[in-house]
């Protein structure tokens, strides 16, 4: 659950401007920008010189989950060419975006502490006869 809120925080910090996802980078792939939120578009330089750019549905809880449509694709001479040209592309508001130095504020969702926990369960509804132990019938005696 802290997971999955965190990751609906950082899509929905895309739904203004371009955001870029550092997994993407991290993993060594390249670069890949997003807008939009949930539903919107997209750009990704591959780090082999490959640049798409396209739309994307469903990204939640995060962008890693959503259907992509490449529109464009580019092979160009290397990661720095493809680069160069998705800033093109991106025109101003992404390079505006883009060196702002606004990286999106991630809320930090802490789980409930052990105790927090046990205080929870003992206040939780219980419902009759769920937490009960079951009553059988013993052959030939009394039912109990």
């Amino acid at each position: 659950m802290v997971r999955r809120a965190s990751w609906q925080a950082w899509t929905e910090s895309s739904r203004f401007k371009w955001t870029e996802d550092p997994i993407f980078r991290l993993n060594g792939r390249g670069a890949f920008y997003h807008i939009g939120g949930e539903d919107s578009m997209y750009m990704k330089a591959h780090k082999d010189g490959l640049l798409e750019i396209g739309t994307y549905e469903g990204a939640i809880p995060h962008i890693g989950e959503a259907f992509f449509t490449v529109d464009a694709r580019r092979q160009c001479a290397d990661f720095n060419e493809a680069f160069e040209t998705m800033l093109r592309a991106g025109g101003k508001r992404f390079l505006v975006d883009m060196f702002s130095g606004d990286t999106p504020v991630i809320p930090k969702i802490e789980p409930p502490s052990v105790m927090e926990q046990i205080k929870g369960a003992r206040q939780a509804p219980r419902q009759p006869g769920k937490d009960a132990p079951q009553k059988h019938k013993s052959k030939g005696g009394p039912e109990l």
